[in-house]
């Protein structure tokens, strides 16, 4: 097969043009595909939806100021159900 570039005929071996595809497959196989969807939350626990009022919300909002760590509303809801099963016990 011949090319021309700049007015001047270059000529390629065969093997070289059937051989890319080869070649270029081996490096491409390694690139991992992205998955479709929304990306992992990471958590394995099953996820529960709760409805507060709104004292109970202006509560939990009270007792997380109170805490040295300042948890967010899901870790306070979290902590605070551990403690009652804890005394449950």
């Amino acid at each position: 097969m011949l090319l021309v570039r700049a007015g001047r005929k270059l000529a390629l071996s065969l093997g070289l043009i059937l051989g890319y595809p080869i070649f270029m497959a081996k490096s491409i196989r390694d690139i991992p595909k992205k998955k479709r969807g929304r990306p992992s939350t990471g958590g394995r626990g099953a996820g529960v939806m709760v409805r507060l009022d709104p004292e109970q919300l202006s509560s939990l909002d009270t007792w997380i100021e109170k805490q040295e760590s300042g948890p967010s509303r899901p870790e306070a809801i979290r902590r605070l159900v551990d403690q009652a099963l804890k005394k449950a016990r």
